[in-house]
């Protein structure tokens, strides 16, 4: 996602598959720190590139919530 593609405040969804099956499925207003945050305190350690990604929470259908 381009930040031109992102709209601040409206939940988005992140969805993990494992050979076709739905591993997990929940947006991110289940977050536990909000995007900013996450944003904020990534950048500190590294930079941040289009398509960077991140696994920073643990939606619903993690094994060891």
């Amino acid at each position: 996602m381009t930040l031109d593609e992102f709209q601040w405040g409206k939940p988005l969804r992140m969805r993990t598959e494992v050979n076709g099956q739905v591993r997990q499925d929940s947006d991110t207003s289940d977050l536990y720190f909000g995007i900013e945050k996450l944003v904020s305190y990534c950048s500190q350690a590294m930079t941040l590139f289009p398509a960077t990604s991140s696994p920073p929470a643990r939606p619903p259908g993690w094994p060891f919530s």
